[in-house]
């Protein structure tokens, strides 16, 4: 099963991959223009997602879904999500295709933005990449779970590092993850986070699950 994904894995230019990371960096420059012309809090307004707006007037909120994921609080944010999109994203595109792989990045931010709204539907407008990006995670995670990470990566961190799989750093964070999403629901106990963990959590889930049908298809073409 895991030879047929491997080798496809490997090959072609993740096209799709470069053009959201350039339309997200495209995005963030805008934003700063906004700041430095004073009107920063529309373009917020107008392009980050809430729950309970999107709930009263869904199709007029319908766009945000998908744009809010292209929009970043500061340069540290989308870095951060740059080089996390980094790891995962070619790797899945080069087993999905092009086209299909732009499908299920906003089908997993769209599922993210739905899971935070469920979760925390009072949490306030959502912006950045990191729902679909943790979809990306979430099917790397199905994918190639044990692949080791760039060597580049892990260096700090030594040699017995660099050699642990995907499926145990992924796997790691997942689970981070879940701790602060439940800590999330009980603000009253613990400190407020602003971070969209459910977002996180929503869009692993809908990678892993989405990238099912690519696993089934692996393992059949390596039976036959």
């Amino acid at each position: 099963m895991r030879g047929a994904l491997e080798s496809r894995s490997r090959f072609a230019f993740p096209v799709s991959s470069v053009v959201i990371a350039a339309i997200a960096v495209f995005a963030f420059r805008m934003e700063m223009h906004a700041a430095r012309w004073g009107f920063i809090e529309r373009v917020m307004e107008d392009f980050s997602f809430s729950w309970t707006p999107f709930l009263q007037h869904p199709w007029a909120n319908l766009p945000k879904m998908l744009s809010h994921m292209f929009m970043h609080a500061n340069t540290e944010h989308i870095t951060g999500n740059l080089i996390f999109f980094a790891l995962f994203a070619p790797a899945i595109e080069r087993c999905t295709g092009h086209l299909l792989f732009i499908v299920f990045y906003l089908l997993w931010g769209v599922a993210a933005a739905c899971a935070q709204g469920f979760f925390q539907p009072f949490s306030g407008g959502m912006i950045g990449a990191s729902g679909a990006i943790s979809g990306a995670a979430g099917a790397y995670f199905v994918l190639y779970p044990l692949r080791t990470p760039p060597s580049l990566l892990m260096r700090p961190f030594g040699k017995f590092a660099s050699n642990i799989p995907a499926f145990f750093w992924i796997g790691l964070w997942f689970l981070g993850q879940l701790k602060g999403g439940f800590r999330a629901l009980a603000p009253d106990l613990f400190p407020v986070e602003h971070v969209a963990r459910w977002a996180h959590i929503g869009g692993f889930a809908a990678g892993a699950l989405t990238m099912a049908p690519f696993v089934w298809r692996g393992g059949k073409n390596d039976s036959d």
